[in-house]
C-alpha cells in the first residue's frame, strides 16, 4: 500500500467510525417524577441516529442547551476540506472536537411533560466512538502532512 492510500484509509476509518456512532447508544436517560419521594423510572437509550436527527432541538431549550450537535457540522466540512486538499480541515476538525467535547456536560432533556424530568444518568459507546471519529479523521490529516513535508525536505536535500 502506498502512503496516500494508507492516509486515505485513515481518514476513512474515521468517516466509518463516525457512521458506526449512529447505531450505537449515546445516553442513557431516566424518568423523575419525584427524587424525595422515589419516583424515578427507565428512560430511553438514545442511539447516535436519534441524537442526529433530533439534536438541533436543543437550541431551543433554555435549561438543557447544548451546541454539542453542531460538531456534526465541523465533522463533514473538516472531510471535505480535506478532499478539497485545503489546509482548513485541521482547524475546522479541532474546532469540531472542542463543540463535541461538550456534550459530556449534557445532564438533561427537554420534555414538553415536566414533570417527569429526563435526565441523562449515563453516556454510551456512540459518544465516545463519534468523538473517536474526530480524532481519527485528524490524525490521518495530520499524518499525511508529516510523511509529505518529510518526502518533499528528503527531495530537496
Amino acid at each position: 500500500m502506498r502512503p496516500a492510500e494508507t492516509f486515505n484509509f485513515i481518514v476513512l476509518l474515521g468517516c466509518l467510525v463516525y457512521l458506526a456512532s449512529l447505531v450505537l447508544p449515546v445516553f442513557y436517560t431516566e424518568e423523575v417524577i419525584s427524587r424525595r419521594e422515589g419516583l424515578v423510572r427507565d428512560g430511553h437509550t438514545w442511539y447516535g441516529w436519534q441524537v442526529l436527527v433530533f439534536g438541533w432541538l436543543a437550541i431551543i431549550s433554555s435549561k438543557y442547551w447544548s451546541m454539542a450537535w453542531f460538531a456534526n457540522q465541523f465533522f463533514v466540512l473538516g472531510v471535505v476540506a480535506y478532499r478539497m486538499q485545503s489546509r482548513w480541515s485541521v482547524p475546522v476538525l479541532i474546532a469540531g472536537i472542542f463543540i463535541a467535547r461538550t456534550a459530556f456536560s449534557f445532564h438533561g432533556m427537554f420534555s414538553d411533560k415536566e414533570p417527569p424530568a429526563t435526565e441523562v444518568i449515563g453516556f454510551g459507546l456512540g459518544l465516545y466512538s463519534w468523538i473517536a471519529a474526530f480524532y481519527i479523521v485528524l490524525a490521518g490529516i495530520v499524518w499525511e502532512w508529516v510523511v509529505s513535508l518529510m518526502s518533499s525536505s528528503n527531495r530537496d536535500s
